[in-house]
């Protein structure tokens, strides 16, 4: 999936990127260090 939004923000620049999840959420720690794995493979700024 990373490799995925590493290739749409090179070619799309979108302003933001949603993760969906199903409703069975993780700890905190493990969901804000996907959302930091998803920053970093776009190219943004990590949320912590």
């Amino acid at each position: 999936m990373l490799e995925l939004v590493a290739t749409v923000a090179r070619r799309a620049s979108p302003p933001a990127m949603m993760l969906e999840r199903d409703g069975n959420y993780p700890p905190a720690v493990e969901l804000t260090a996907e959302l930091d794995s998803i920053a970093d493979a776009a190219g943004w700024d990590r949320i912590t």
